[in-house]
């Protein structure tokens, strides 16, 4: 074991001999380390509008700071920060959309849980205090947004999806205008704000227990787990953003 102050690392070693010719290794960390957290916000992808074009990349790398410095001096932007599922970023098939929202002049932010070190992948298993750490990434975000100046952080949306949107369904703060859940169940729910809960009838990966609490409910036919891939979702996502955000037109040409 490996003690810290904040840091509490304990891992197990599976016998080779009973369990393969590889050892098994599995590690436990504390979900509010603060060298943990900064990671999956130091390796958050980002989107946002300047000088008339997207640009994208990871959070404070050259890129972005360019962009950032070409911002007109009093712009703030809304913000969508989003939570991906349980295979992570590279799973999501959705920078169209991302794109489309910062054109309309919001700043989208994607956290990477999987900037953590030794996170395990919940995938078709329960790691239990998963969603505990990324609720966690989700306060030290706010923590770090409102340091940024061209971050509106009186309009924001929280957005997960699948294990994500478990997460997402457990905020109880008040610092987003809405929160929107796909994919995902949310037997814990504790959303305070609006809410928009989209899933898919016969999706496998959830067995029917998708989220029913929230406040707005879009079920779709079929049994497609990728919400964004449908326009109908998509037209009801940006139409929730639009509605808790009053962004319509600004910095950027809003959404219709």
């Amino acid at each position: 074991m490996m003690t810290s102050r904040r840091l509490h690392i304990t891992c197990l070693v599976a016998v080779a001999s009973l369990f393969g010719p590889s050892p098994t290794v599995w590690c436990y960390f504390a979900p509010d380390d603060p060298v943990e957290l900064r990671r999956t916000w130091n390796q958050a992808e980002v989107y946002f509008l300047a000088d008339g074009e997207v640009v994208e990349g990871i959070m404070n790398d050259d890129r972005i700071r360019r962009g950032v410095h070409t911002l007109p001096q009093q712009v703030k932007l809304p913000a969508l920060v989003y939570l991906h599922g349980c295979m992570g970023l590279d799973r999501d098939q959705s920078v169209e959309f991302w794109r489309q929202l910062a054109h309309a002049g919001y700043v989208v932010i994607r956290l990477d849980s999987f900037a953590r070190r030794h996170r395990p992948q919940q995938c078709g298993k329960q790691v239990p205090w998963i969603y505990q750490a990324r609720l966690f990434e989700v306060e030290y975000a706010l923590e770090q947004m409102r340091t940024l100046p061209w971050v509106d952080i009186n309009n924001m949306v929280l957005y997960g999806h699948s294990e994500g949107g478990v997460a997402a369904s457990r905020y109880a703060g008040l610092a987003f205008d809405g929160v929107i859940i796909s994919a995902a169940s949310c037997q814990k729910y504790a959303v305070r704000v609006p809410s928009l809960a989209i899933g898919s009838v016969h999706d496998q990966q959830l067995s029917g227990q998708f989220c029913r609490q929230a406040q707005d409910l879009l079920l779709l036919t079929g049994e497609l787990h990728q919400i964004l891939d449908d326009p109908e979702a998509r037209e009801r996502i940006r139409a929730f953003i639009v509605g808790v955000t009053g962004f319509r037109i600004g910095y950027g040409r809003g959404l219709p």
